[in-house]
């Protein structure tokens, strides 16, 4: 169950050690069930897992999208002549509670 949980596993953007999880439940002394506390420093050196990979095309300009989205929605109004953050989730609020009120 353990190595189809590790398959299955997806996250992106970043990293994991879901490749050196499954390295280990590939490894013949684990499989043998001959472990000990100094069994990572005996048998793994690093280097057996790759980063993550590069986000495709479309996650890329999500993550803009999203990130545009959020500094453009830092307007400053001016207030008494004070300037105020104005979000955007706040003001669809107001919008929302005066709809349909004279």
């Amino acid at each position: 169950r353990m190595r189809q949980a590790l398959a299955e596993f997806r996250i992106s953007g970043v990293g994991t050690n879901v490749c050196f999880h499954e390295s280990i439940m590939e490894h013949a002394v684990f499989l043998a069930g001959r472990l000990t506390t100094n069994f990572v420093a005996e048998h793994f050196s690093g280097g057996r897992c790759t980063g993550p990979p590069d986000l495709p095309l479309a996650e890329a300009a999500a993550v803009a999208a999203a990130l545009y989205h959020y500094y453009d929605s830092k307007q400053i109004k001016q207030i008494n002549g004070a300037a105020a953050q104005v979000s955007r989730w706040g003001a669809q609020g107001r919008t929302n509670d005066h709809r349909g009120k004279p």
